[in-house]
């Protein structure tokens, strides 16, 4: 995955990588903002037969593509962790972390939840959940960062049903994707 794609070659700072998850969720916020949004047919035929092409045609730069490629940061470094650190520590946060949105989903507490537009929601998630990341001291950045990537994607995942985003979907149809791309992405980091 990505570590064969050159996105794990040096320790990446806590802040960094919250940065690169914020700008995805800001990359869906223009998407939205340009209501540019996947056809849901040619989603279900890129399912069926991907195509580097028709993808990059008819999907990337969507508000779902850019909503998974959040998605995928924050899993990519909860992959990292789990990696490093051991399974359990990720595995009790993230069962933690759900039941509690299990629960305040019931009675709407999720604030992401309660904004009237997209924007505002991914906004918040920006803002809200990585806040910690960049206000603590360097020591418990990683902390930070464990608690927020875990919940950004939980909430991610919300949004996704609220405004049917087809996560799921379009997580598989970005990964097929980048698998065609060069190191990198072609980028420095």
């Amino acid at each position: 995955g990505n570590v064969d794609r050159g996105f794990w070659e040096r320790e990446r700072p806590a802040t960094e990588l919250s940065t690169l998850i914020i700008t995805e969720l800001m990359e869906a916020v223009e998407a939205d903002r340009k209501d540019k949004y996947a056809n849901s047919v040619s989603v279900s035929n890129l399912l069926k037969n991907f195509c580097p092409t028709v993808f990059k045609n008819v999907v990337k730069d969507t508000v779902e593509d850019e909503v998974a490629d959040a998605a995928i940061r924050c899993m990519d470094y909860i992959g990292y962790i789990a990696k490093k650190d051991g399974i359990k520590p990720i595995t009790n946060l993230i069962s933690a972390r759900h039941d509690m949105y299990l629960e305040d989903t019931k009675t709407l507490q999720v604030q992401a939840l309660n904004y009237p537009t997209l924007c505002e929601a991914l906004g918040s998630i920006a803002a809200v959940t990585f806040n910690a990341v960049f206000t603590t001291l360097a020591s418990n950045e990683e902390v930070a960062m464990r608690f927020a990537s875990c919940n950004a994607f939980l909430i991610i995942q919300l949004l996704s049903y609220k405004y049917e985003l087809n996560l799921e979907h379009h997580v598989r149809l970005k990964l097929q994707y980048n698998a065609t791309r060069p190191y990198k992405h072609g980028k420095s980091y």
